[in-house]
This record gives structure tokens, sequence and C-alpha cells, in this order.
């Protein structure tokens, strides 16, 4: 009887830990969103000066995926750095160590070499928050590209 009673506890416990992943609720232009739009063109400036290679850089803003729960992030796809770059609001930070939105990309913690970042399959990812599949590196490529807003950067 207590096995049958163990049951439902477990049941329950894991419906409890595993939460669903939130949906995105709207998309919508960099330029249309107020926490994005005043800063992309200083935050691209600053991502080159820290690791840009060329004198001309081309940048694909993707567009601002709002979740449900409110949380809201862009992609940016860097072509000459073969890059994905994760726009995390609220990731930047001045030279003070004051939260400034120009800094958000310098300081991502999710940015993707496209050479050395992606990989075949989900089994080759491997929990890993710092790889990510083939078919979504380019899925989100080919949506920065399509959708997004291009922006080109002298270094």
């Amino acid at each position: 009887m207590k096995k049958l009673a163990q049951v439902p506890v477990l049941f329950l416990l894991g419906a409890v830990t595993c939460f669903p992943q939130e949906k995105i609720v709207r998309r919508v232009p960099v330029s249309a969103h107020s926490y994005y739009s005043p800063h992309v063109l200083p935050a691209l400036k600053k991502l080159v000066a820290q690791r840009g290679k060329s004198k001309k850089n081309h940048f694909y803003v993707g567009r601002v995926e709002m979740l449900e729960g409110g949380y809201h992030s862009v992609l940016v796809y860097w072509k000459e750095n073969q890059a994905l770059v994760l726009w995390e609001p609220g990731r930047g930070s001045n030279p003070q160590g004051n939260p400034d939105p120009k800094f958000d990309l310098a300081d991502s913690r999710r940015y993707w070499e496209l050479g050395k970042d992606v990989v075949p399959t989900l089994n080759d990812v491997g929990g890993s928050n710092f790889l990510i599949m083939r078919k979504d590196a380019r899925r989100w490529v080919r949506d920065c590209v399509r959708r997004g807003v291009r922006y080109v950067v002298n270094r």
C-alpha cells in the first residue's frame, strides 16, 4: 500500500519541477521596442570594439521576441565574425560597474561562433549552454537576415 501511495506523490513532484518552456507571445522589430531601439548602434559599436576583426562589420539584428512571462531578447547575426549573439537585457555594465544597455552585447554570455559552437545533434549539445544545434543556428541566422534590421559598423 505504501508503494501505491508513493506513485502519485512522485508524479506530482515531477509535474511541479518540470516547468514548461515559456511561449513567444509577440515578435516586434528592434526599432519598435523601447529598451533596444535607442541602444542598437551604441551596443553594436561596443561589440565591434571588443571583438571586431574587420574594418567594416555587417550585423543583422533580429526581431525582439517577447515571452509570456515578460522576458524579451534579441538575436544578432554578425556576418564577418560568423557569430550569433544573444542580446540579454540588463546584462551589460559600463566601466564603472553600473548597468548600461550599450554594453549588453559586449557582455553577453551567449556569443556563439558558427564554426566552433555549432554541433549536428541534440546529443552533441549534451546539456551545454554554450553549444547550439546546426538546425537552430541556420534557422536563427535566416530569421535575422530575412526579418531583422541590417546595420553596418566601421571599426
